[in-house]
């Protein structure tokens, strides 16, 4: 219960506090989730969600657990991308889902910004590499990036699956010096 519409959320310690007006007055349903009881990094908070998760994208074969968000809202390839790549157990699902997003993402972006945004894209994917695997330098993973998007470009949407899961396999393999 709400009285004035607005939720605040804040640390233990007091230090931080983020204080959001979520509608009218009155009983909102709240979902609190964290990445790792007792002592967690990320906390999602959803407001008025849907009681149903939303499947992102994937591969067939490697699925992806679903993700609540708020009823009606419309995700972004690009923030899609970023619920994917917020964690990273299931690496070679996220990685292989993520190409495959990026690609998907390609055909229907505005054609002006597609270079751009497919950029921007596997910069998102870079740094989640570089955290996934700590050895490889900040360097070594943007070398990477082209040949990843080498690789994918001359992907056709038949294959993409397939496609996928090997280049992310491939990229892996790479990371963990068994290439």
């Amino acid at each position: 219960m709400l009285d004035d519409g607005s939720i605040g959320v804040g640390d233990i310690l007091g230090v931080s506090r983020f204080v959001q007006n979520v509608g009218d007055p009155g009983v909102h349903h709240i979902r609190v989730t964290v990445d790792d009881p007792g002592v967690a990094s990320r906390v999602d908070v959803v407001i008025d969600s849907g009681r149903d998760g939303q499947a992102l994208t994937s591969v067939d074969g490697y699925p992806l657990p679903q993700f609540v968000v708020a009823e009606n809202f419309d995700l972004g390839k690009s923030d899609e991308l970023g619920l994917i790549l917020s964690v990273h157990d299931m690496p070679q699902n996220r990685l292989a889902a993520a190409f495959k997003l990026i690609k998907l993402a390609a055909e229907s972006d505005p054609l002006g910004r597609v270079e751009i945004l497919t950029e921007f894209r596997m910069r998102m994917v870079c740094e989640w590499l570089r955290w996934l695997a700590p050895a490889p330098s900040a360097d070594a993973v943007s070398a990477m990036a082209g040949y990843m998007s080498e690789r994918l470009h001359g992907t056709a949407a038949a294959d993409l699956d397939q496609a996928s899961v090997e280049l992310a396999a491939d990229v892996l393999a790479r990371l963990s010096g068994d290439r």
